[in-house]
């Protein structure tokens, strides 16, 4: 009887394992799909496919570039000087991002705008891309002068998606500073920092790189031909330790318009210009405010991104104004400025980064919106200069779309 009762537990147990075993096998082949790896540049910089590390040998510089590249060029141009002929022979492959996918994902939700997918190529269904939801089913997509239009209206993006698309154009350091104060006495690099006390207003200036305009150009895209695109959607990203009464005033030029927000933080006052009139106003938090006025440590985003100003303080958006749709970007080599007054600031990781320029899609040869009809997304790669998406394939059906990345080194 005990002999039986074992043999019946033995039986059970070996079939839970089974059971147990099968799930799992289905899970990671239906469900988590062995790990792949990125081959390819069309989702830099937010997923990396081979690539090699270079480094200028005038500044010192290590920056990355696609390894589909070194075989256009031997050369590549530095992102912080002006030195245009880093090498690029004998460097050591870097392998590519490596990821899981999640082909579950959409199985309970449909794909959100903005989010990074998985789907088989429409050109080559046995290969798999990674790229971005720009356009939900039946919406007219037209891409003009760098900026999505969804239904004939800009699409603007919220905080966290500006975050998560920005491209940075430069990282403020000591070595060859392209910010430079109006008044050399007044504003200085420090331990790492950029440093200012001053009663009268006095400000630090960017200058791009040999005063010429901010383009959508990439140094991860050596060797490539093709027309330069004049940039305008910029943000300025820093932590800030401000200290006294005065005010704190940022500028965006965006080539055309120069737009300020000053800071009040006495006062908790907040406030958008252009051109001396003001565009819109507010009330700081308090929680900011204090932080602020105790001495502490704030991080700062003031972008102009999709036609709109924000501000936000501590990830938290403090103020916004759409802006007119009709101005065309023109270019700037001199893009933002920094200003205080009566007060004492400290700058670290101030960065300026650039929106991701959309040149308009190839379809057919035409530049009329696209519309897409039920179950059609459009997808568009982060590194758009040199991506492979929907300007060139056209809608993606919902049927291709296998899931979303996980992980990635």
């Amino acid at each position: 009887m005990l002999r039986s009762h074992w043999i019946i537990k033995s039986i059970h147990l070996l079939i839970g394992t089974l059971l147990l075993g099968i799930g799992l096998r289905t899970w990671l082949v239906m469900g988590l799909i062995a790990p792949v790896t990125v081959s390819g540049s069309s989702m830099v910089p937010t997923l990396r496919g081979e690539s090699v590390i270079a480094q200028c040998p005038r500044c010192e510089m290590v920056f990355s570039v696609g390894a589909e590249y070194t075989a256009r060029t031997n050369v590549a141009a530095c992102p912080r000087c002006v030195e245009s002929r880093v090498p690029l022979t004998t460097l050591p492959l870097q392998s590519g991002d490596r990821l899981w996918i999640d082909r579950t994902a959409f199985h309970w939700r449909t794909p959100q705008r903005w989010e990074v997918v998985v789907s088989r190529c429409p050109h080559d269904a046995e290969q798999l891309c990674v790229k971005r939801v720009v356009g939900l089913p039946g919406e007219s997509i037209h891409l003009a002068h760098g900026e999505v239009w969804v239904d004939g209206a800009i699409l603007r993006k919220t905080l966290s998606e500006q975050i998560e698309l920005r491209q940075a154009v430069h990282v403020a350091e000591g070595v060859r500073p392209r910010w430079k104060s109006q008044n050399k006495n007044a504003w200085h690099w420090r331990e790492g920092r950029w440093q200012c006390e001053a009663d009268e207003e006095q400000w630090l200036r960017y200058t791009h790189l040999q005063g010429k305009s901010v383009t959508d150009d990439s140094s991860y895209n050596p060797g490539v031909t093709r027309r330069l695109n004049r940039v305008g959607d910029f943000m300025l990203s820093t932590k800030l330790c401000f200290v006294g009464e005065g005010t704190l005033a940022l500028e965006i030029n965006d080539g055309r318009v120069q737009y300020r927000v000053t800071l009040q933080p006495a006062e908790r006052t907040v406030q958008f210009e252009v051109e001396g009139q003001i565009l819109n106003s507010g009330r700081l938090s308090a929680a900011v405010c204090n932080q602020l006025l105790a001495g502490e440590l704030v991080e700062l985003v003031f972008s102009n991104f999709d036609r709109q100003l924000l501000l936000a303080l501590n990830g938290n958006r403090e103020l916004s104004c759409p802006l007119a749709e009709d101005l065309l970007p023109a270019g700037t080599a001199k893009p933002a400025a920094i200003g205080v007054r009566g007060g004492k600031v400290s700058l670290e990781g101030l960065t300026l980064y650039r929106d991701v320029f959309y040149e308009g899609h190839a379809m057919e040869g035409s530049s009329d919106p696209l519309q897409l009809r039920s179950g059609q997304y459009f997808l568009l790669g982060d590194n758009a200069s040199i991506s492979i998406d929907s300007r060139q394939w056209g809608p993606v059906p919902a049927r291709l779309l296998l899931g979303r990345p996980l992980g990635g080194r």
